[in-house]
Formats: C-alpha cells, structure tokens, sequence
C-alpha cells in the first residue's frame, strides 16, 4: 500500500476509485464502502491525519490512531492513501476549491462515499456537488444494528459505557489500544500480582474505569485495569496484569485486544478482599478460552 501526503504523488497512478472520508476506527459501515470499492477496481483512500472534530474544538478521542488506521486499511487490501493535514485552512477551503485542488489532480474514474458524508466549510459538499462537477458518483447507504446507525459517535459512547460486545460487533474486531511500558509503583508485584503500566497517547479513546478481559499482544490472556484504585490509594493508570508469563513479559511495547468488560472498580474493605476478587477476575476470564484464544483481527 502506498501513502501519499499531497495530491500530486497520487496523481502518478491511475486509480479506478477514490473514496473520501475520516474513517476513524475503520469499522463495519466503513469496510463496506472500502470492500466496494476494492471490488472496482484500484482504490485510493483519502482521510486526514487528524479528526476533523478535534479542530474543530470538540474534546472528542481517536478510536483508531494513524499508525492504527494504515495497519487496518493496508489489511483490508487499499492501494493507497492520501493523508490530509486537518487544519483551519482545510476546514474552512469551500467544497469546490477542496474538489479541484484535491481530487481534481488525482482523476479518479469513480469516487464513492458514504450516505452522510459531507466535506469543505461548513459541510456544504456532498454526492450532489460531486455530479453536478461531472463526477461519476456512487452512495453507499449507512450500515444499520438493530435499529442504530453503525457510527465512530455511537462506537464511542459504546466504549465509554464499558460495553465492550456490542462495541466490537460494530467494529468488526476487538477495540486495540497500545503503548509503551513505563515504570509503575510496584505495589502489585508486592501484592503478587506484578503489572505493566502503559502509556497511552492522550488522543486515544480509553473505555470506561473498569476491569476488562483481554488478549495482550495477539497470544496472552491478561486482565486490564482502567482508572485509579481507592483501595491503595493510587491515581489514574492502565495497567496489566499477565495470566499467562514467558519471556514476553519484558517487551517494551504492547497491544492490547480488549475483549470483554468484567466489573467496575471497587472500594475493598482491605486487601485481603482486593486480592480475592483479583483471582476471581483471573478465574472467570481463563473459563472465557474460546475467546481468547480464537478471536483474530482483520488486519492478520
């Protein structure tokens, strides 16, 4: 796959299709427009580095980074992708100087959208502007679960609910979040129950507080702890605690699968109680093998 930062590299090849979009979280409403596309012919992707949203002054999270997006997308099989810098110049260019200076250059043979897509100042510009300029245009309606549009919004309110199934069904995969391990307080080890502390980017969307199942690296069950912990005391964090231990253990970065939400964070009575309901956790997620063990991303 190959990754363009101006329309003028695209515009080397021929491209069969162009799709336009933010495609954050590449979810299943996205890879049915991506995977039609695809079906066509050449497919370049053009989304941007950043969500628009953010710019636009709402605290609104990634549920995919770029780097995380590229992987998605190159797995799905897309040809190329023009990144776009989202900046006040982008979000205030008017619909037509959008089309000419990006689109124009590139002449696709085809460009396809999704139903809601809107682009240029204002999101004045849709299917309609693109064929009164002469494009030939293909709308792919939105994707409906039970009775909800399939959206970034509404997978979001999903995760910040902790409602981890029906986020991933949304998806089409398990909801990644990944970083580097930094240096903890050590109580859990001194606890028996050692942990990895992960620094994730503050773009990224979190899921609730709350204890969850996951699959660490695409082999380890793990549970993964989201917030602070009244019990001993200590702030805001995301931590990991193994189930399983090898040599992986010291790996510098992880990629965390999260699969399935356990229960909230809990003020314990003392530790004794804290610990007991830790091997509790650790207990009922182990009997949850065939998830674990089975679940593949749509990336591999």
């Amino acid at each position: 796959m190959k990754i363009f930062d101006n329309p003028n590299e695209a515009s080397r090849y021929a491209w069969d299709i162009l799709t336009i979009g933010t495609f954050d979280g590449i979810h299943i409403g996205h890879r049915r427009i991506i995977e039609h596309c695809l079906s066509k012919g050449k497919t370049l992707v053009v989304t941007f580095d950043k969500l628009p949203r953010r710019v636009m002054g709402e605290d609104v999270k990634m549920l995919t980074t770029w780097e995380e997006k590229i992987k998605l997308l190159n797995g799905l099989g897309v040809h190329g992708v023009l990144r776009l810098k989202f900046n006040e110049q982008l979000r205030n260019m008017e619909p037509t100087e959008f089309i000419h200076r990006y689109i124009a250059p590139i002449a696709p043979k085809r460009i396809v959208i999704g139903e809601n897509h809107r682009f240029g100042k204002n999101r004045k510009g849709d299917a309609n502007l693109l064929k009164a300029m002469g494009w030939r245009v293909e709308v792919i309606p939105l994707v409906r679960i039970d009775n909800n549009v399939v959206s970034s919004t509404y997978i979001r309110r999903l995760l910040m609910e902790c409602e981890i199934g029906a986020a991933n069904r949304l998806l089409g995969y398990p909801y990644t979040i990944s970083g580097k391990k930094i240096k903890g307080a050590g109580i859990g080890r001194m606890l028996g129950y050692p942990t990895i502390n992960l620094d994730i980017s503050e773009d990224k969307l979190l899921p609730g507080d709350g204890v969850y199942g996951v699959r660490v690296n695409h082999s380890h069950p793990a549970l993964l702890h989201i917030g602070g912990s009244p019990t001993l005391g200590l702030p805001f964090r995301v931590e990991l605690h193994l189930l399983v231990f090898d040599d992986k253990k010291d790996v510098a970065y992880w990629e965390v699968e999260i699969l399935t939400y356990l229960r909230p964070n809990y003020t314990f009575k003392d530790i004794d109680a804290l610990i007991k309901c830790i091997e509790e956790d650790k207990e009922r997620f182990l009997k949850m093998e065939a998830l674990w063990k089975n679940v593949r991303p749509v990336w591999r």
